[in-house]
């Protein structure tokens, strides 16, 4: 799976169509209960690997190679559905992140080259660039 996608549908409350809305308390939201499914249906393999649909949106955030994502939402009338989209996503039966210590230095970092330690390795950011 090149990319992966996650999505929910929120349906506001009647009274809420007639004031802005504030979507990073939903964003919020959204995140940590996705955050969660590792709470509600826990992490059986030993290995960390992904192989539970329960816990496809806590896979995809927690990912170890993926470095990218974006969110963003449409909102149509009630309800709005937000999106968060992410450069990678584990593949079945592929380690979602390496059990192990936090880095302690720059060099603690292996999985992207260049990487820095702040507590957690930090992937240096990429260029891209923008069709012409």
């Amino acid at each position: 799976m090149q990319g992966s996608l996650l999505y929910e549908e929120v349906a506001f409350l009647a009274h809420c169509k007639e004031h802005e809305i504030e979507y990073h308390f939903f964003f919020r939201k959204l995140l940590q209960r996705w955050r969660h499914e590792i709470r509600e249906y826990g992490q059986t393999d030993p290995k960390n690997r992904y192989n539970d649909d329960g816990i496809e949106h806590f896979a995809n955030m927690a990912y170890h190679k993926n470095t990218r994502i974006g969110c963003s939402y449409h909102r149509k009338g009630q309800a709005a559905t937000f999106v968060c989209v992410y450069e990678k996503g584990p593949q079945w039966d592929e380690t979602i992140y390496e059990i192990g210590q936090r880095c302690k230095r720059n060099e603690d970092c292996t999985t992207y080259q260049n990487s820095k330690c702040d507590m957690l390795c930090v992937a240096p950011k990429q260029e891209i660039n923008e069709p012409k």
